[in-house]
């Protein structure tokens, strides 16, 4: 019986505390983003917190950033992570383009783009691959209606393209080899 009480006595005690914590809580928050956060926010009635700030900054346990969140030097919104032994470089990068579509990079440890997922202007999907001479492979859209996989520099594309004639259009398929020696830099 004494167990039982004990028990009892326990519910009840954390069933009081937990709903006192939370009536206490819903209303001492209230539009505040806690201690140090340097940022401002704003309430819209249902005690929702907003955190405004110009950019994060994860670290890792030496202090060292791995990780950004904020603007780029031409104000565009970038996610983007490095290395600890050099966060001056993004290895991974999730932001807009120059046209303000969505594009994420994947770069080599010395910067250079490796891979490249992004939606053209027209929101027309690409995926590129690049080594340190530049793209050697393009999936997607080339240019307008033009579908494709292309091995570069000038290699081999097969793919698609769209056609008008006589006001109608047309989709026709395309192969093309370049057997010719091309010179590597």
């Amino acid at each position: 019986m004494r167990y039982f009480l004990f028990i009892l006595t326990a519910a009840l005690t954390g069933f009081a505390g937990g709903y006192l914590g939370t009536a206490v809580g819903n209303t001492q928050g209230a539009g505040s983003t806690g201690p140090g956060s340097g940022g401002s926010s704003s309430s819209s009635g249902d005690n929702a917190a907003v955190v405004r700030a110009r950019g994060f900054e994860l670290v890792d346990g030496s202090g060292r950033v791995v990780s950004r969140w904020g603007l780029d030097r031409h104000r565009r919104p970038v996610l983007s992570f490095s290395s600890p032994e050099n966060s001056l470089v993004p290895l991974a990068l999730f932001g807009l383009s120059e046209s303000g579509s969505p594009v994420m990079t994947m770069s080599g440890e010395e910067g250079k783009p490796r891979i490249r997922l992004a939606l053209t202007k027209d929101a027309k999907p690409q995926l590129i691959m690049e080594d340190e001479t530049g793209p050697r492979l393009l999936l997607g859209v080339e240019k307008a209606d033009d579908w494709g996989l292309i091995f570069g520099p000038d290699r081999v594309r097969i793919g698609t393209t769209m056609e008008s004639e006589g006001g109608k259009k047309y989709v026709r398929g395309f192969f093309q080899v370049n057997t010719e020696k091309v010179p590597r830099d």
